[in-house]
């Protein structure tokens, strides 16, 4: 299953306060178009988990839904935050694995 990262957690809190976004919305996360270095991952704010979709708990105000064609994509995936080179923070999907000390799962 996706596992969500404490960073993530926290743009999650940041953006659902920036967004007014109702409760019980979340993060979706869908297969998109293929590309040649893979399929890209859309990410939108949705009012509430379509049918279907895995929902992941977090630690921030929304939860994570997930599109049940990508769930499987995302099966050994962690969602964390990236700065970009100028500052900006986006969403990023890295493989679940040892933490960084290599005492554990990196997953949240």
């Amino acid at each position: 299953m996706l596992a969500i990262s404490p960073a993530a957690s926290a743009a999650i809190d940041t953006a659902v306060e920036a967004a007014s976004v109702p409760d019980g919305a979340g993060l979706r996360l869908a297969a998109g178009a293929p590309t040649d270095r893979g399929v890209t991952i859309e990410i939108t704010f949705v009012t509430a988990a379509p049918p279907g979709d895995q929902v992941i708990g977090t630690d921030a105000a929304a939860d994570v839904f997930v599109e049940p064609a990508t769930a499987d994509l995302l099966d050994d995936q962690v969602l964390d935050v990236g700065q970009g080179p100028d500052g900006t923070m986006s969403f990023t999907l890295r493989p679940q694995g040892p933490s960084v000390d290599g005492t554990g799962p990196s997953s949240a």
